[in-house]
């Protein structure tokens, strides 16, 4: 099935390569370059944000894409859980996209997001929420969180105090959730998350 346009745009991107080449990365595998989700549902109800690509997905000869892949690595295992486990669905139902498409530059022995990047970045995350018009966003943790306040101002200010509350965003409802990063879970319990996730599916039910 042929990209729309605004989907085409973002896998061509090279905005950040041409004005702040380092604040991407670059090593001896390549280049980094956007990833979306493949097979994602572009008519979902639910579409969540997460922070940045990481290494695995960009750089692993059988993925090249936003995963969610079980058994990949502990967020991925977690994540996978929440969504087939508490929402009953296939991650083909549902729609992930990172805050930040490329992966960015390494720094000590991680991968952290600086706010230019994450801005160069924002006329993709609007025209994604503009396009599938998903009547819930859900952000995953705090970069995804203040992505979105560039977009529409929200008065959440702490993820960890106000995740599983719905508030009213942008014309839909912001259901802000907590990274299912293993720092995720040290910070807020994985019973916690699940908790948070059993509400979203309350409310998806109730749409």
């Amino acid at each position: 099935m042929k990209d729309p346009t605004w989907r085409a745009l973002q896998r061509s991107c090279r905005r950040c390569h041409d004005a702040c080449p380092s604040l991407i990365y670059s090593g001896s595998e390549g280049d980094a370059r956007p990833l979306l989700h493949e097979g994602g549902n572009l008519k979902t109800d639910v579409l969540f944000v997460l922070a940045a690509a990481n290494h695995d997905d960009t750089f692993n000869p059988d993925k090249g894409h936003v995963t969610i892949c079980e058994g990949t690595d502990p967020t991925g295992t977690f994540l996978n859980a929440l969504v087939r486990d508490v929402l009953q669905r296939s991650p083909e139902e549902v729609l992930f996209m990172n805050s930040v498409l490329c992966l960015p530059a390494k720094k000590a022995s991680g991968y952290p997001i600086p706010a230019a990047l994450r801005d160069q970045c924002l006329p993709h995350l609007k025209a994604t929420i503009d396009a599938i018009d998903p009547p819930v966003v859900a952000p995953m943790g705090g970069v995804a969180l203040k992505a979105l306040s560039r977009i529409a101002k929200h008065d959440i200010k702490n993820i960890t105090e106000e995740a599983g509350v719905p508030v009213s965003w942008y014309g839909r409802t912001l259901f802000p959730l907590v990274s299912a990063s293993a720092l995720g879970q040290a910070n807020y319990s994985a019973e916690k998350q699940r908790a948070d996730w059993r509400a979203l599916s309350h409310l998806l039910e109730d749409l």
